[in-house]
């Protein structure tokens, strides 16, 4: 029991066509469409949104789902920096030409947006409240329930209500955290190469908390344990978003049975969505999951503020940036109000063999490695912790069975080089959800009939995963395959805006293997020039 609180389980205790647990962009999404199909869906979401999440980038493919859901207007009306270009720097710090999407596509649709997430996240939840979706954030689900093989609900009990509204949970019981669990470390508002006291605290996967929300606002950014009372950017915007989120969801006494707030309850669905993420719920509790041994990295960010951004066009792109070596990568995301979010990304013997204990140390030593990083910041300040997350590409042998569908990362993770989570959280969600509906409209809700976009689903994932196999191929070069077959470039600029549900952009993976062996020897050096 968290203090006196009781949870009023009698205004969920009903069969529910759809459970979608987790808040994410793909669980929004999911519960937005099936609301729009008249669906009843309950949404349980274990934190409180806003709260901090990494992914910051997203590709223009999200533009027609965001168009579906309602929500591209309240995105035009955002500072949200435009996206319409990615760019590259090789270890030798030579720039790539910027591949601008609109080049082969002069519309609205090729350009995207650079979002803070947790604002956007909220604003994601709050659309999905408009259509119809019944929210319900500080519930955890524990796990799903089976009768035989068929999902038939959950079981939920209410979290712990131990931190600020607008924070999701943070554990501080001990004083390390392992590479899955993002954390912080360091007082914020420090000039580069200064050394703050450092304290350090668990954070749950996926939900870091406010602390590292505070990008865009003249508000310290302390440690976890620091941060209670102090608000994060967008503050008037999420203050609104909570009035109209979170008053449903405080605990209440049912006037015929109240219960403790953490014993736990069970709810019915005719299908239960899995959208929790990299936490990945069922996955884990029908052991599908496995990770990619070829793409196991971690990543260590921190946000900034005056970092060079690129004037024109190009203000808003994303900049993948290798190290001299090679050996990890950093990204380059502007977001609003002069904030710009650095992450470095490698195998853990690259960030932190040897290291020692504070992961700021390495990305300040890695920046200073770096010339093309260093001259961005060369006036900037640092606003935020440093903060350490898993990049672990993983997915799950199944995604669907009787009664459940798996979406967003709760499927499938792959590796952030190219901005794809948000695209396929998205495209999941909405695909899931109008195959849901079609299943219940037909009294069906078994894995075929829930499951027939998996196989399509599948190929545009494959795309991106070879494209990432590409990146890291330290022996091939994309600025040499392009200059040898520049009738690919269209295809390459598909694949990053994200358009690779398709059976005409997997050709330029055969043509790469070609010229993998016509080249070879003289790739054999091309560590340094990609891409």
């Amino acid at each position: 029991m968290v203090g006196n609180q009781v949870y009023n389980v009698n205004e969920l205790n009903r069969q529910w066509d759809v459970i979608v647990i987790g808040g994410g962009p793909a669980g929004a999404t999911c519960a937005t469409v099936l609301a729009d199909h008249g669906r009843s869906v309950l949404l349980l979401e274990k934190g409180r949104f806003p709260r901090h999440h990494i992914g910051e980038s997203l590709m223009p493919q999200t533009y027609w789902t965001f168009k579906r859901i309602g929500m591209l207007d309240k995105l035009k009306a955002s500072d949200f920096p435009r996206k319409e270009s990615v760019q590259f720097v090789t270890a030798s710090g030579k720039e790539s030409e910027p591949y601008y999407f609109t080049d082969r596509d002069p519309n609205e649709w090729s350009t995207t947006w650079q979002v803070p997430r947790d604002v956007f996240d909220q604003m994601m939840l709050d659309n999905a409240r408009q259509h119809g979706v019944i929210v319900r954030q500080g519930v955890r689900v524990s796990e799903v329930l089976f009768e035989g093989q068929r999902a038939v609900g959950v079981r939920a009990a209410a979290a712990p209500r131990d931190t600020p509204a607008a924070a999701a949970e943070l554990d501080h019981r001990a004083s390390s955290c392992s590479l899955s669990e993002p954390r912080a470390s360091a007082r914020a508002d420090t000039p580069l190469g200064t050394r703050p006291r450092i304290a350090h605290g668990d954070i749950e996967a996926g939900a870091v908390g406010q602390n590292a929300g505070a990008v865009g606002q003249d508000v310290s950014m302390a440690t976890p344990c620091e941060s209670r009372g102090h608000t994060s950017v967008g503050e008037s915007a999420r203050a609104e978003a909570r009035g109209s989120l979170e008053a449903p969801n405080r605990a209440v006494r049912s006037s015929d049975s109240g219960r403790p707030a953490e014993e736990p309850f069970d709810l019915r669905a005719k299908v239960v969505v899995d959208a929790t993420g990299l936490s990945a719920l069922m996955s884990k509790q029908l052991r599908l999951r496995a990770t990619d041994p070829a793409l196991k990295n971690g990543a260590i960010y921190a946000y900034f503020r005056g970092a060079r951004v690129d004037e024109g066009r190009n203000a808003g792109a994303t900049i993948i940036i290798h190290t001299p070596d090679r050996e990890g990568w950093f990204w380059f995301i502007p977001l609003a109000g002069g904030v710009t979010s650095i992450g470095l990304v490698g195998p853990p013997s690259f960030l932190f063999t040897g290291r020692g204990d504070d992961p700021l140390n390495t990305l300040e030593a890695e920046i200073a490695r770096c010339p093309h990083v260093t001259e961005r910041l060369a006036r900037a300040t640092r606003v935020s912790g440093a903060y350490v997350t898993s990049d672990f590409s993983s997915h799950a042998s199944r995604m669907c069975g009787d009664g459940w569908v798996l979406i967003g990362d709760a499927f499938e993770f792959i590796d952030p080089v190219y901005s794809s989570g948000v695209m396929l959280a998205l495209t999941s969600g909405e695909w899931a959800a109008d195959a849901i509906h079609a299943a219940l409209e037909a009294g069906d809700a078994s894995a075929a009939r829930l499951g027939p976009y998996e196989a399509r689903f599948r190929h545009g994932v494959e795309m991106i995963r070879r494209l990432v196999y590409r990146f890291y191929d330290r022996d091939f070069s994309f600025g040499r395959f392009i200059a040898a077959h520049p009738e690919h470039k269209d295809h390459l600029v598909r694949l990053l805006i994200g358009d690779v549900f398709n059976d005409e952009v997997g050709s330029i993976f055969d043509a790469m293997s070609r010229f993998d062996k016509t080249c070879g020897q003289c790739c054999g050096g091309a560590a340094g020039t990609h891409p």
